[in-house]
């Protein structure tokens, strides 16, 4: 409290056009990057503009004025422009491409060595479950999402569930695999989501049962080891986010540009993510399902569909000119002054003579 009493009284001591002269020269040293963590020259303008929503929001929670608007609650024109200015100033933002499944079943394959074992795995387990990165893989940086341990794993075998212990080889033929996911970074907690088996070569049920027996046939696995633990030379280590880009970018170079149509710079451990919506929502499975699959809130996941992807558009030709000429426009029903003469003085309103007074239908009547 002492010390915010301080801040204040350092505010007073400038007038608020001061004030906002500061915040926007504040505004301008996030945008070069100055304190950032990050070797970025600049920070897009989509990320300048929610660190200042959060630090407004600070301002408010604390019961201290938000610099950035004005009485009547609306942005100042000076921190609305400098915003507006940094986001016309960026370019297209660069999605990173969705994987087709070719390189999910090569990954899956390549097995030659413990590591590769294990982030195929991972790999595979984030696909049917569209996880992110920091649910599988160690990242930089504090988030809400915590990572997923043995103990959210749940195999059922017809509806009755199965011991998770070393050498229970009945996890293999399990018929669903349940994923408790304890805390998210839209903030729900304690979210299940159920995948069945699908007896096929790449199956997400066999995937997080053979990455179960390995970890428990470590010394001394327990349950509550990531599902990102591995070993190599006698030690027991755990795999961070950016082997497993690495891992997906080396398969992409393998593969090749003239097969995939882009290249290993493209790609990161996002696209995992958006290849579970793109074969989701190519299959025709309803935008509902894919939001509770993906555990979107909001129909956020169609930003991850990429137009580019040839397949999209197939049949779109074809549906623009079936029966296209099969329907009847109404026409339009124009009421004339003349008409209005004859309705009841109750309706009888004067026409509107002056547009920017919309609400104004009748010239001897206030405006309230």
């Amino acid at each position: 409290m002492e010390r915010c009493g301080i801040q204040d009284r350092f505010l007073d001591r400038f007038s608020k056009e001061t004030r906002i002269t500061i915040f926007s020269a504040f505004i301008g040293s996030l945008r070069r990057n100055e304190d950032g963590e990050h070797n970025k020259t600049n920070l897009r303008g989509s990320t300048i503009t929610s660190t200042v929503n959060l630090v407004c929001a600070t301002f408010r929670s604390n019961l201290r004025d938000d610099l950035t608007v004005d009485a009547s609650g609306t942005r100042v024109l000076v921190i609305h422009r400098q915003l507006r200015g940094y986001n016309k100033a960026d370019g297209a933002v660069a999605h990173q491409k969705c994987l087709p499944l070719l390189i999910f079943k090569k990954i899956w394959q390549n097995s030659m060595t413990p590591k590769e074992m294990a982030l195929g795995e991972l790999i595979v387990d984030a696909l049917f479950f569209g996880m992110r990165s920091c649910e599988y893989s160690i990242v930089k940086g504090e988030r809400k999402t915590k990572l997923l341990r043995l103990r959210n794993l749940k195999f059922l075998q017809r509806n009755k569930s199965l011991f998770k212990i070393k050498g229970n080889r009945k996890l293999l033929t399990a018929s669903s695999i349940c994923i408790a996911f304890e805390s998210q970074k839209n903030g729900d907690k304690d979210q299940t989501i159920t995948m069945h088996a699908n007896k096929t070569s790449i199956c997400p049920v066999r995937a997080l049962a053979c990455l179960t027996l390995r970890i428990l046939n470590y010394p001394g696995a327990s349950l509550e080891l990531p599902v990102n633990t591995y070993k190599i030379n006698n030690t027991i280590d755990i795999l961070p986010s950016t082997e497993i880009l690495r891992h997906i970018r080396a398969t992409v170079d393998v593969i090749g540009i003239d097969v995939l149509g882009f290249n290993s710079k493209d790609v990161g451990c996002h696209s995992i993510r958006s290849s579970f919506a793109m074969f989701l929502y190519k299959q025709d499975v309803r935008t509902d399902k894919i939001m509770l699959q993906g555990r979107w809130r909001s129909d956020a996941f169609l930003l991850y569909i990429r137009v580019q992807i040839t397949a999209f558009s197939t049949g779109i030709s074809h549906a623009t000119i079936k029966d296209s000429n099969n329907f009847y426009t109404v026409p339009d029903t124009h009421v004339s002054q003349k008409n209005n003469s004859h309705r009841s003085p109750m309706f009888n309103f004067n026409i509107v003579t002056n547009p920017a007074y919309p609400r104004c239908r009748n010239a001897s009547t206030r405006c309230v």
